[in-house]
């Protein structure tokens, strides 16, 4: 969670108390929680997409909800210099990015109707 331009490894320091040391656990536990949680919505949606189970109110969930998270981490944490921007920080937001342009495509041309 360092490395950024604002936050460089070599400078960062532990805190030396434990009720912030506790205190940033938990933030960072709940940050990790919240992460898993939105790759289970992003599951979701993709089942109710792929299965033609409201695959636009799936779509438009996924763009603002998932978008939401995307975006506020982006500008909050790689942005802000918070997190090194590498290719593992960097692909979630892309993958959301892509997914938001190509989605409606296959939607407007899907006409089958899937079972599960």
């Amino acid at each position: 969670m360092i490395g950024g331009a604002k936050v460089p490894k070599t400078t960062f320091q532990h805190s030396a108390d434990a009720s912030t040391s506790y205190c940033h656990s938990q933030l960072i536990f709940n940050f990790t929680q919240d992460v898993g949680g939105y790759g289970f919505l992003g599951l979701v949606l993709a089942y109710m997409i792929y299965f033609n189970h409201s695959p636009w109110i799936a779509y438009f969930i996924g763009l603002f909800v998932i978008g939401i998270c995307d975006l506020s981490f982006m500008f909050a944490l790689v942005v802000g210099g918070v997190i090194e921007p590498s290719f593992p920080v960097l692909l979630g937001p892309a993958i959301w990015f892509v997914a938001v342009l190509v989605t409606p495509f296959g939607l407007l041309g899907n006409k089958t109707k899937k079972t599960a």
